[in-house]
């Protein structure tokens, strides 16, 4: 108490005596009166501790493409012939202003089996441990990209890639913590490198870029469009994408397998010597390759005389013997991805359109013009959704605003009434030491600087107690947290509760304390 006196700059002895006299009366016997106050504050900034961070949870979420956007099918033939018109038109400058569109873009969503984390090409066949995923290849610089690897959705990326920039553009991967735990990684580990996926009874090694929390309609990875078009062999132009999808084995006389980082280069062109006696001994080579998970992998090039290369099922069988020795090899596929050809999704492939929407006021006019321009209808239930969405934020919002009106209210007049029944009660006491010269200017000052101590250590113990449903409450729900004491709304709150209550305290002090001593004492 002494600092606090200290603080408000209570020096004399008369000031200190009446000061604490005083605070003591109105704490109440046992401090009561500062312990409701303590109570009410304290259920106050829970109760708007849980509004303002529902309302930021919900605003984030009206902000999100993964919310704010909606999705067109166009399996349907008619709707795929008006496909290009459809993008078109709501792609253009007039329409999005008029309609909070931010952008239209196609996606394709197709499936492949990916390799569990103990599958290792060198041991293990190619039809064990694969899990089928499902993905999806975003056109161009899709902004759901963005959205994808923020801050809020994601855990970790390879800072060698900046798809703000650029998007993804070569053949990688960005994989959801689910599917992470699926192939049985830790979603937090930085160093995956690369994982398998099969191609037939062959696997491409695919680099992953970033791990995120989740993707839209329950998808399990994202890749460039090129990749997608070099997977599933589409054209582009006159170009089959899959000539792009190349067996590194393909040459005439030079081969290149897959070893581990173990290999040694001498004993594997003497193992081959020993298989294939009647040819010249091969030149062997390695080169630094790619990491998966804890195995490291090198490229083998291995190069035989053009007249002295050995027959393909010889060399299939040799690699198949190798896999039981020390320096195992084996065959894989390599997508060539940077050559400027099959990087573009093609309108005719896309399985949805996707609408994203700045705001999602303007959802069912959307609706409308759709319907009437292409006589398409968009699912009523997706319309609905986002409706009552919006709905539900503005709501939030309002509510918000009534709590803390509504809190603000109570305290203060709780505070008031406390001041004006105390005043009321020592009035004649309060007259006769004006009679011998108290002035109004030290009443007034005392009394306000006792509110004021009132209040601000009611608001620091309440502010502690609330900060520690706020650890609760994040480490229960984690990052679904609907809890946020920490915020300019919360500091604009008791920044207001302590000027509104101090000015009404001064008029109540000087409506009361103003009057002459005689009156005062009489109780006039």
């Amino acid at each position: 108490m002494k600092l606090i006196l200290q603080l408000l700059g209570v020096r004399s002895d008369f000031e200190k005596l009446f000061f604490l006299n005083e605070y003591k009366t109105l704490a109440g016997e046992g401090r009561r009166i500062v312990l409701m106050l303590i109570l009410i504050l304290f259920l106050t900034l829970v109760a708007l501790g849980f509004a303002v961070g529902s309302m930021q949870n919900l605003e984030r979420k009206m902000n999100n493409p993964f919310t704010n956007w909606v999705d067109l099918s166009i399996s349907e033939e008619y709707i795929s012939r008006q496909a290009g018109d459809i993008q078109q038109r709501y792609g253009s400058g007039e329409m999005k202003e008029k309609l909070q569109l931010d952008d239209v873009t196609g996606w394709v969503i197709y499936s492949m089996e990916v390799f569990h984390r103990d599958f290792d090409p060198l041991t293990n066949s190619t039809d064990t441990l694969a899990y089928a995923a499902w993905g999806r290849s975003p056109d161009g610089k899709d902004p759901i990209l963005e959205k994808v690897i923020s801050v809020e959705n994601l855990l970790w990326k390879s800072n060698a890639h900046d798809f703000t920039a650029t998007g993804l553009q070569n053949c990688e991967i960005i994989l959801t913590a689910e599917m992470m735990q699926r192939l049985g990684y830790n979603p937090q580990n930085e160093n995956v490198g690369h994982i398998f996926i099969r191609e037939g009874d062959n696997f491409i090694p695919v680099e992953v870029v970033a791990v995120i929390k989740e993707l839209p309609k329950f998808c399990d990875f994202v890749t460039s469009p090129e990749f997608y078009n070099i997977k599933n062999a589409k054209r582009d132009g006159r170009k089959n994408c899959g000539q792009y999808l190349r067996k590194e084995n393909e040459g005439a006389s030079s081969f290149v397998f897959l070893v581990n980082d173990k290999l040694d280069a001498t004993e594997l062109r003497q193992e081959m010597t020993r298989y294939f006696p009647d040819i010249e001994p091969p030149e062997v080579r390695t080169t630094e390759a790619f990491s998966a998970d804890e195995k490291k992998y090198l490229y083998c090039e291995v190069d035989f005389l053009p007249s002295q290369t050995p027959a393909r099922d010889s060399l299939m069988t040799f690699i198949q013997i190798s896999k039981r020795g020390d320096n195992p090899l084996s065959e894989f596929i390599k997508p060539e991805c940077g050559t400027g050809f099959c990087d573009k999704l093609d309108s005719e492939d896309y399985y949805y359109l996707a609408f994203n929407f700045n705001r999602l006021d303007d959802i069912r006019r959307f609706r409308d013009d759709i319907k009437a321009n292409y006589n398409v209808d968009i699912d009523m239930s997706q319309v609905e959704a986002k409706e009552n969405f919006a709905l539900v934020s503005r709501l939030t919002l309002i509510i918000s605003l009534i709590l803390l009106a509504f809190g603000i209210l109570s305290i203060i007049l709780f505070v008031n009434s406390l001041l004006r029944a105390h005043l009321f009660k020592i009035r004649s006491n309060l007259g006769t030491c004006k009679a011998f010269g108290l002035s109004n200017r030290f009443l007034n000052t005392i009394y306000l600087k006792i509110i004021f101590t009132f209040l601000t250590l009611s608001v620091v113990i309440a502010f502690v107690l609330s900060v520690f449903i706020d650890r609760i409450e994040r480490f229960v729900m984690v990052d679904e947290s609907q809890f946020n004491i920490f915020n300019y709304w919360v500091a604009a709150a008791v920044v207001a509760l302590l000027c509104i209550s101090i000015f009404i305290s001064s008029q109540t002090i000087k409506k009361i304390l103003g009057d002459t001593p005689g009156n005062l004492i009489y109780e006039r």
